[in-house]
């Protein structure tokens, strides 16, 4: 699950010196003292699958607008150029 993957590549990170940052006092050492809590795997999913959803949509409608986009600008030469019958395509 999620947490799980977030906390093995947290706890393989090696130890880094304190260089003088902004906040000294916060090192690795204490940020995994910090609890994050991880909502349960069925939860996990269905936020996953919301986000999967909200992505194909943005994706539709990106092709939507690129479609439509085409359709406007061969409308506008129709209209400058003029077609054969005298009608805007």
């Amino acid at each position: 699950n999620l947490c799980s993957v977030i906390l093995s590549a947290f706890n393989q990170a090696e130890p880094v010196p304190n260089n003088g940052g902004v906040i000294p006092e916060i090192n690795q050492m204490a940020l995994r003292k910090i609890l994050v809590p991880c909502p349960p795997l069925e939860k996990q999913i269905e936020i996953s699958e919301r986000i999967t959803a909200i992505r194909n949509q943005a994706k539709q409608l990106q092709q939507q607008a690129k479609t439509d986009l085409e359709t406007a600008k061969q409308e506008v030469e129709a209209m400058i150029l003029g077609d054969k019958e005298g009608e805007i395509l």
